[in-house]
């Protein structure tokens, strides 16, 4: 099984990436994360991390879009840029 701290990194880099790019915000869905990071869909999936490490790294001004039913339907507007301080890529 997957780590929440796999998707978290996964998350981070995502981030990280967008910001230096210049993006004002990442709109990012759990299942999309997932697919990215690989496992997706499949018998062993890690969705229920994949969704803890998107809610944890939500900050003030950060929007929920998607809550339903489904965890794959988490989706979360993040905005750039924001503090990754001590945070580095694998």
């Amino acid at each position: 099984m997957v780590s929440t701290d796999h998707f978290r990194r996964g998350l981070r880099a995502q981030l990280a990436r967008a910001s230096a790019h210049g993006s004002e915000n990442v709109l990012l869905s759990a299942a999309e994360l997932h697919r990215m990071l690989g496992g997706y869909p499949g018998s062993q999936h890690g969705m229920q991390a994949c969704c803890d490490a998107m809610r944890a790294e939500v900050q003030p001004g950060d929007e929920f879009l998607a809550q339903r039913g489904g965890s794959s339907d988490l989706t979360v507007r993040y905005r750039l840029p924001r503090n990754l301080a001590g945070w580095t890529a694998d």
